[in-house]
């Protein structure tokens, strides 16, 4: 009669799960863009253009264009937490959009950060399960013993 060895299981999924995660993030990271995500902001009225063009500088927000009113679209290229909490959080500006207002991130599609490492958990996490499905491996581990 075969047993389970419970802690070499545990293991060898912990170890398949590491070697998978490593691996995904370093495609994603490969694959994930890295270019400025797109926001728009909508600045406070009265504000000079002096004064906003020292802004979109402050902030790293470039290709700015013109939409309505105050509002502006930009491709804004340091997406540090800081970055956006002081952006958000500045007097001069009225709103944002496309910008996470509690986590101080951009949106989850264009997060490159957040989305490399929930990818590659989930990535790790389904390639480690399908490793430790395959008759293969408790042979070649030796997770079952007689």
């Amino acid at each position: 009669m075969s047993t389970l060895r419970t802690g070499r299981i545990a293991s060898v999924f912990v170890a398949a799960f590491a070697i998978a995660t490593a691996a995904a993030a370093g495609v994603l990271s490969l694959m994930l863009s890295s270019d400025p995500v797109p926001i728009h902001v909508r600045w406070k009225q009265g504000m000079s253009d002096v004064e906003r063009t020292d802004l979109e500088r402050q902030f790293g927000l470039t290709e700015g264009e013109f939409r309505e009113g105050t509002t502006y679209a930009y491709r804004l290229a340091n997406t540090s937490t800081d970055n956006i909490r002081a952006l958000v959080q500045h007097p001069r500006v009225d709103d944002t959009a496309e910008l996470n207002r509690i986590r101080y991130r951009p949106r989850f599609s264009n997060d490159r950060e957040r989305r490399l490492m929930v990818f590659s958990v989930a990535g790790g996490a389904i390639i480690s399960l399908i490793v430790m499905v395959t008759p293969a491996t408790w042979r070649r581990f030796g997770l079952l013993s007689s």
